[in-house]
């Protein structure tokens, strides 16, 4: 059974997180250009994997099951 994918709200969680590490070590007196850069390059790796999915086929078989209502019964005048 395949790993179950974090959700939306997880990854942008994660992203945001990133954002605000890549912020923090670029403020003030412990200034890191090459942390904030590792920082903002995993942000973006999260929100690629995000748009990745949304981009991925949701029938892995390619056949589409679609439902129909039954018939309504019809009686004639």
């Amino acid at each position: 059974m395949p790993a179950e994918e974090p959700g939306v709200a997880n990854v942008c969680g994660r992203a945001a997180e990133h954002m605000s590490k890549a912020r923090i070590a670029l403020d003030g007196e412990s200034f890191d250009m090459g942390r904030a850069l590792e920082h903002l390059d995993d942000a973006i790796s999260c929100l690629q994997g995000l748009s990745r999915r949304a981009k991925a086929p949701s029938a892995t078989d390619g056949n589409t099951v679609v439902a129909f209502q039954p018939a309504k019964e019809r009686r004639s005048a």
